[in-house]
C-alpha cells in the first residue's frame, strides 16, 4: 500500500468514524425517514467532496473502503440486536459514499471535456 493510499483511507476511516459518531450521538433509538436521508446526503457529500481531491479520486476504492471499515466500526458500539437491524445502514451508507464519488469524477469529466474544447 503507497503513502498517499494509506493517506487517503486513514482520512476517510476519520471523517466516516467522526460523523457517524456525532449522528450516532444524537440518535434517539428509533430510526426515522428523516435521520437515514440525513445520513445519505452526508455520506454523499463526503463521497462527492473526497472526488474533488486529485489523490483520493486515484484511490477511490480505498477512500470507500474507509468508510465501509469507519461505519463498521460504529455498529460496533450498538447492542446485538440493534447492530444486526443496523447492518443494512453500513451497505447504504458505502453505497452513498461510492455514489458521491463517482458523480465529483463525472463532473471533473465533464468540467475537463469543457476546457479542453
Amino acid at each position: 500500500m503507497k503513502l498517499r493510499q494509506l493517506s487517503v483511507f486513514l482520512g476517510g476511516y476519520l471523517v466516516t468514524v467522526v460523523v457517524l459518531a456525532r449522528l450516532y450521538h444524537g440518535f434517539s433509538g428509533i430510526a426515522s425517514a428523516t435521520h437515514i436521508a440525513i445520513c445519505l446526503a452526508i455520506a454523499l457529500l463526503i463521497g462527492f467532496g473526497a472526488g474533488t481531491s486529485e489523490t483520493a479520486a486515484r484511490h477511490g476504492m480505498s477512500f470507500v473502503l474507509a468508510a465501509f471499515c469507519g461505519a463498521l466500526t460504529i455498529l460496533l458500539s450498538f447492542y446485538l440486536g440493534m447492530a444486526v437491524v443496523a447492518l443494512p445502514y453500513v451497505f447504504f451508507w458505502t453505497n452513498a459514499v461510492w455514489l458521491g464519488l463517482q458523480a465529483a469524477r463525472i463532473c471533473r469529466a465533464a468540467l475537463n471535456a469543457a476546457s479542453v474544447q
